[in-house]
């Protein structure tokens, strides 16, 4: 038996399915595709992520920066309201003082027309400073209280008939006016100097002249300045062949009388 032959084993396989080998395969496949699939979703995720998150920077950076706008525009409104207030401020002392100022002028204006005297009656052509000179000789007023003589603007065209010209503005020196007034209350008028030029320089702006003319009779005549606010009474006087004239005063212009 030590010599003999070992002897043969010898067994059947079973032949290999093909079934097994191909569900071997679709599983094999499936781990792959599913493995493919969960880095691509990962992928997508992480971009869908990063491009969420690049978004959301850029919109948190602008919102920033219009933050940082709206805090500058606010501060300067604020600046512009705090000018604002001190411009309304300013404007109302610059109203204060012009006013301050315009009640100031007026004053002066005032005072520079309590100084004045109108000539009034005579033609244009006539030398302004000629009339008021011959006012001074006829009325015995000194020429040196004439500060300056000027005549007043027309707005009315030239060629407009029946009215009086500009009266001529007589500036007296401060304090004369009221002398000079006295002295011209009552002027002697006689047929050696009444004459068409003399009446119509007696003719004052706002006042009604009434005159009475003794002609051909010693004495000459009497011209009475009557300002349109002052109510006056006629009393007859026998021992002057003239009425007497009482008035009585409404205003502080007073009346002129000339004899």
């Amino acid at each position: 038996m030590g010599n003999g032959k070992p002897k043969r084993l010898s067994c059947i396989l079973p032949e290999v399915d093909d079934e097994d080998i191909t569900d071997t395969e679709n599983i094999m496949d499936n781990n792959i595709t599913q493995r493919i699939l969960s880095d691509i979703r990962r992928e997508v995720r992480d971009i869908i992520k990063e491009e969420l998150q690049s978004t959301l920077q850029f919109y948190s950076d602008k919102i920033d920066e219009y933050e940082l706008k709206i805090n500058g525009f606010e501060n300067k409104i604020k600046l512009f309201e705090n000018q604002n207030m001190e411009l309304k401020h300013k404007y109302k002392n610059l109203e204060l003082k012009y006013e301050v100022v315009e009640q100031k002028l007026n004053a002066f204006e005032q005072s520079q027309l309590a100084n004045n005297i109108d000539i009034c009656g005579v033609a244009e052509t006539e030398d302004v400073d000629g009339v008021v000179k011959n006012v001074c000789i006829k009325l015995n007023l000194k020429a040196e209280d004439v500060v300056c003589t000027y005549r007043k603007k027309s707005n009315r065209p030239e060629a407009k008939q029946g009215k009086l010209p500009p009266a001529i503005v007589v500036t007296l020196k401060e304090g004369c006016r009221d002398s000079w007034l006295q002295t011209i209350h009552l002027v002697i008028i006689t047929e050696a100097n009444i004459s068409d030029w003399t009446k119509s320089l007696f003719e004052l702006e706002n006042y009604d002249m009434d005159t009475q003319l003794r002609e051909n009779r010693k004495g000459g005549g009497v011209i009475v300045y009557v300002h349109k606010s002052i109510c006056f009474t006629r009393l007859p006087s026998r021992t002057l062949n003239f009425e007497s004239i009482n008035g009585e005063l409404k205003t502080d212009y007073g009346a002129t009388v000339a004899r």
